[in-house]
């Protein structure tokens, strides 16, 4: 982000952990943040200053503010089973579609397909 806002929302998830969070200094200098207020049980998942603290001042720079954070399901039983019935359907139009070269005849991925995946690569998820 190019400076900090109130609440920062992390679009990407789910969020497991939030490594750190740097920003540039008002000099430009790298710092790095020592505390904060992580919510990753929200959809999604925020991060706010420390209880009676406020964000620093950034300097006037594109993407002066970097949250590094992993994100994913830490577990096969945590994935939703749409999603991996949309995995399964994708897998399988691969295989009916496998032809290294096509006589002209590409077959695009069912609607129902991209609807599914869509639903938890667009930045909020289930």
């Amino acid at each position: 982000m190019d400076s900090f806002d109130d609440i920062i929302y992390l679009p990407k998830g789910p969020v497991q952990s939030i490594e750190d969070i740097g920003y540039a200094d008002t000099e430009n200098n790298q710092q790095y943040m020592d505390d904060w207020i992580e919510d990753l049980v929200s959809n999604p998942a925020r991060i706010t200053p420390a209880f009676g603290q406020s964000w620093p001042a950034t300097a006037d720079v594109v993407n002066a503010v970097q949250v590094s954070y992993t994100t994913g399901y830490s577990t096969a039983e945590l994935v939703p089973k749409l999603l991996k019935s949309g995995m399964l359907f994708y897998v399988c139009h691969l295989y009916e579609n496998r032809s290294a070269v096509t006589d002209g005849d590409l077959k695009e991925v069912p609607m129902a397909v991209e609807s599914i995946i869509q639903q938890y690569t667009s930045g909020i998820y289930h």
